[in-house]
């Protein structure tokens, strides 16, 4: 069980399986009763009035991206500095 609200999942080719929180974390696992690993170090945003958290994940050339929302009118975009699968 991932301990936050799920936004957003996303599943890669190589069997990775990512979600993103309403409390701007991101968790990655490789199989089913595995258990969650969190990606980011510290949260993407804070939440606040008007926020969403995670609401999209993309991999782009292996690199995990992170959109969140960080208030009403605040979006922001997060490419993770490691390698993703």
């Amino acid at each position: 069980n991932v301990p936050q609200f799920i936004t957003t999942m996303l599943a890669s080719t190589r069997g990775n399986i990512y979600v993103g929180t309403n409390v701007f974390n991101v968790y990655t696992t490789t199989a089913c009763n595995v258990g969650w690993t969190q990606v980011n170090s510290v949260a993407l945003g804070m939440v606040q009035n008007g926020s969403v958290g995670i609401t999209a994940l993309g991999l782009v050339n292996n690199q995990l991206i992170a959109v969140v929302n960080n208030s009403e009118s605040v979006i922001s975009a997060y490419q993770y500095n490691g390698s993703a699968q």
